[in-house]
């Protein structure tokens, strides 16, 4: 069996991202058929709670914006045949845009219905002693200037999680590109017996 840590950058973006629907169904298949296990650390946990209202709100505004500047671009003066189309267009997206956000809240309830059906790791004293330890070393993700105590839990409980797996588990991890957590990426491809997601 698979078992995958998924950063919580990582469920918002699946969130926020209407082709990410099309990656949790995958993922929903290979959990029921006990073709992979999520490994799901208590601060992945907290950290999507935290943010979901923000992640839900953040798709209807996004695109929003673009709405609004690109009717500012076709009110400039140009060809006027083809101006009404064009915004009759745009006001039809904009009217749809509740269901925009509907789908990162859809989503985000399927990621809680899978994580429902998934063993919280808890963060032990000694998980955050190593966590704590890499701060005072400034080793990954303490070498930036922000605080990544979270980062550090991350790579901590996956240590013990690789460590302790049974034999035939492989234990893999994915983080997004366009997170901080490429580091945290390096610090466990450096550190710890892994297949790392692309």
């Amino acid at each position: 069996m698979f078992k995958i840590l998924i950063d919580t950058c990582v469920w918002l973006d699946l969130a926020k991202d209407n082709q990410g629907q099309g990656v949790l169904g995958v993922l929903e298949t290979l959990v029921r058929q006990k073709q992979v296990s999520i490994i799901l650390p208590r601060t992945v946990l907290d950290e999507l709670t935290r943010n979901k209202a923000r992640v839900a709100g953040e798709g209807s505004r996004s695109l929003s914006t673009v709405l609004k500047r690109a009717r500012e671009v076709v009110h400039r003066p140009g060809d006027g045949k083809n101006k009404q189309i064009v915004l009759d267009q745009l006001n039809d997206v904009d009217y749809k845009l509740p269901s925009l956000g509907e789908s990162a809240i859809e989503a985000i309830g399927r990621i809680e219905k899978l994580f429902s059906s998934t063993t919280v790791v808890e963060t032990s004293d000694e998980v955050k002693l190593r966590a704590a330890q890499r701060a005072i070393d400034r080793r990954a993700p303490f070498h930036l200037p922000r605080n990544g105590i979270d980062d550090a839990i991350l790579i901590e409980t996956y240590a013990n999680l690789a460590k302790n797996r049974m034999a035939g588990d492989q234990c893999l991890a994915k983080t997004s590109y366009s997170c901080k957590m490429n580091d945290l990426a390096k610090a466990l491809m450096r550190n710890f017996p892994i297949r790392f997601l692309p």
